[in-house]
């Protein structure tokens, strides 16, 4: 706008006072996971429908997509799923026809590069819906809800993005689009400060 004269030029100066560049979700895979689990679960609770598990396929999916619409659009297809879901299990069957095609038509070149090594975060998180079956002692022993999962997801992708920064906490935080303060506060309820 100020380029086109719409805008004035000094008056965007003074309210251009912080900018932030964030990576679209297509180049953020471990986000894609964790956004859509939060979503899932608020979708869940929101509407009262009960959520079981979300399966490995479901989440492959959503990764893989492109993302053209970025958040909002996970938010959505996610709380479409929900809301669709008849047996409290989300799967590949519960998203729109149409991603479904997109993805398979995708082939790995028009897959967005990122620096996360999905493979290693991925083999050491407990993923809803990929756990072997339980004995009901161990089920209660070990409650796996929705909640927890997104937990571990959450500080599985805090350590992974530390360990790419060498601890250095203020890269971390700006690569995760929070502050220093929220990344020290979810350190400390995570226990990862020594």
């Amino acid at each position: 706008m100020v380029s086109e004269g719409k805008f004035r030029k000094d008056l965007y100066y003074r309210l251009n006072v912080l900018s932030f560049h964030l990576l679209p979700l297509r180049s953020r895979p471990l986000d894609v996971e964790f956004l859509a689990r939060k979503f899932a679960v608020d979708c869940s609770r929101s509407h009262g429908i009960p959520l079981q598990s979300i399966t490995e396929e479901f989440i492959e999916t959503l990764r893989h997509y492109h993302w053209p619409g970025n958040i909002r659009e996970l938010e959505n297809v996610v709380r479409r799923a929900v809301l669709y879901c008849n047996t409290g299990v989300l799967t590949p069957a519960t998203l729109p026809a149409s991603m479904k095609n997109t993805v398979q038509r995708m082939d790995s070149s028009t897959v967005a590069e990122t620096d996360y090594d999905v493979s290693s975060v991925k083999q050491e998180m407990i993923s809803v819906g990929t756990a072997e079956p339980q004995t009901m002692a161990q089920q209660t022993m070990e409650p796996r809800t929705l909640e927890s999962q997104m937990t571990s997801v959450e500080k599985r992708v805090i350590q992974e993005t530390l360990r790419r920064h060498n601890q250095h906490r203020t890269a971390t935080a700006r690569e995760l689009g929070i502050s220093r303060v929220t990344l020290y506060n979810k350190m400390r309820k995570f226990g990862m400060l020594s």
